[in-house]
């Protein structure tokens, strides 16, 4: 359990983008729109709707299996609920 908290911890690491602010002549702190804006916007929307909980407890669950599955990919659509065996490509393709 403590290593799950750890690696879950580390993910969460990996998924954090900084904001960026300046100092401007009068010392006053300014935030201002650079391209990691829009990833931070992004990230935020990815946590406020438990994007980012359930792919950190997929991934941990993935890490804490005691072998590793032959097809990580299946694992997680497993855990997720997703069907295996389905080519989505082909799927995409036909439509």
């Amino acid at each position: 359990a403590q290593r799950g908290r750890s690696a879950a911890a580390a993910l969460r690491r990996l998924l954090l983008v900084s904001n960026t602010q300046l100092v401007d002549l009068d010392g006053r702190m300014t935030s201002y729109q650079t391209p990691d804006s829009k990833k931070e916007e992004f990230r935020k929307y990815l946590e406020k709707s438990g994007v980012i909980d359930a792919l950190t407890k997929v991934l941990v669950g993935l890490y804490e299996e005691p072998e590793r599955p032959p097809n990580a990919v299946d694992y997680i659509k497993r855990y997720m609920g997703a069907p295996t065996g389905i080519d989505v490509e082909a799927l995409r393709q036909e439509n």
